[in-house]
């Protein structure tokens, strides 16, 4: 009977001790799906996007490609569209650098290096796409919503078509509502929300010389706020009140100066400025910029 009886308790031991082995690994896999981390897919490539890994090989991009963290895109002249994790779908736009950050179940981190971006949060309250750009404070994060966001390195601007999106630097947030716009300045706290324009306007200062023995010109001019201008080349930023000047140089004889503007939506326009002759051989006359 005694040995009938340490039998049976062997035997209800090791029962429970397969019990144990059997519940355990259940019990590892709950904690994953806590923490279970999500992955970017490209849906749509127009034009030459290149993908660079970490440790530093790049490949060519194609729609249904996966991108890990710290993977990077740069669009040059071509866009892609991306689903990040399911959170949002983001459309980078050309002559753009982006690169992949934390992704998990309930934070998906895009990094904007230069250029622009556009983002369509799904709502849900418990994920958030958030949008930091590397050398600045700045971070944009939003649950649910449209915005577009675009850095020049030293400036970057906010623009909401829909819902609500947070801006923050240097310790300092704002809300930035739908129809608003919000731009952090050489990364100083962000500005107060202001009205995004229904329509991007360009307008130049209208000069009278147009034959002078300089080999540059002064361009001033009013468009967006936050938006990029690039004169012949020469690329700057428009302030938060979207005024604009750079010094342009020029060559002997005739030359045409195009401007152009584009915004955080992606919105564009052109003007010529008028025709500046540089003629060394003339008496020196000065140009006057009229408003």
């Amino acid at each position: 009977m005694r040995r009938f009886a340490l039998q049976l308790s062997l035997t209800v031991l090791l029962a429970a001790g397969c019990h144990r082995d059997v519940v355990a690994p259940a019990a590892a896999v709950d904690a994953g799906q806590a923490k279970l981390v999500r992955t970017v897919r490209v849906t749509r490539v127009r034009g030459s996007v290149m993908r660079q890994l970490p440790d530093g090989t790049s490949l060519s991009v194609k729609a249904g490609d996966q991108l890990a963290a710290d993977d990077s895109l740069a669009t040059d002249d071509g866009t892609a569209n991306l689903d990040v994790g399911g959170v949002a779908d983001v459309e980078v736009a050309a002559q753009t650098r982006v690169s992949i950050g934390e992704l998990t179940d309930t934070l998906s981190k895009v990094r904007l290096r230069d250029g622009r971006i556009g983002a369509v949060v799904h709502g849900d309250a418990r994920r958030v796409l958030q949008v930091d750009v590397p050398g600045s404070s700045a971070v944009a994060s939003a649950s649910s919503g449209e915005f577009s966001m675009l850095s020049t390195g030293s400036q970057v601007t906010v623009a909401t078509r829909s819902g609500q999106v947070t801006l923050s630097a240097r310790g300092r947030s704002v809300r930035i509502g739908s129809g608003q716009l919000s731009i952090v300045e050489h990364d100083q706290p962000p500005t107060a929300p202001q009205v995004l324009p229904p329509a991007l306007i360009l307008k130049l200062g209208a000069a009278r010389a147009v034959t002078q023995r300089g080999k540059n010109t002064t361009v001033r001019g009013t468009t967006g706020p936050g938006a990029v201008v690039s004169i012949n080349g020469i690329k700057l930023t428009a302030d938060a009140h979207g005024e604009f000047s750079a010094t342009v140089p020029l060559h002997e004889g005739a030359n045409t100066l195009m401007v152009e503007s584009s915004d955080a939506l992606g919105r564009r326009q052109r003007a010529a400025w008028p025709r500046v002759t540089v003629d060394t051989s003339a008496p020196e006359t000065k140009t006057k910029v009229e408003w």
